[in-house]
């Protein structure tokens, strides 16, 4: 939970040591649990990404993109983030999904 008037400044995640046999292959994925509103936003690189829907889900190359999330609205932003190895089911349940906005991650 992302409270109003919270945020998490821009950084790039170290998991490596989490995986360190293929730390490239470690993916985190990001699922909104609460339909944006307007003062909340996560921006990677120089993509701000808003307009999200409850139940969409999120993921990018988190251990080599710059980026940050911040709640300027009047309401708590409710994500739930999955972070694992990542295997050819993940990539086929991800791209199956109507919901899924996938970048950089090949």
């Amino acid at each position: 939970v992302q409270f109003p008037g919270q945020m998490f400044p821009m950084h790039i995640d170290k998991l490596q040591h989490r995986y360190p046999q293929d730390p490239g292959k470690l993916l985190r994925v990001i699922i909104h649990l609460s339909d944006y509103e307007p003062g909340q936003m996560f921006q990677y690189g120089s993509i701000v990404h808003t307009k999200w829907r409850a139940g969409d889900i999120h993921a990018f190359d988190t251990n080599n993109v710059p980026h940050f999330t911040c709640n300027a609205s009047r309401s708590p932003r409710h994500i739930f983030v999955s972070t694992g190895v990542r295997t050819p089911e993940t990539d086929e349940i991800l791209s199956a999904s109507n919901s899924t906005t996938l970048h950089n991650l090949k």
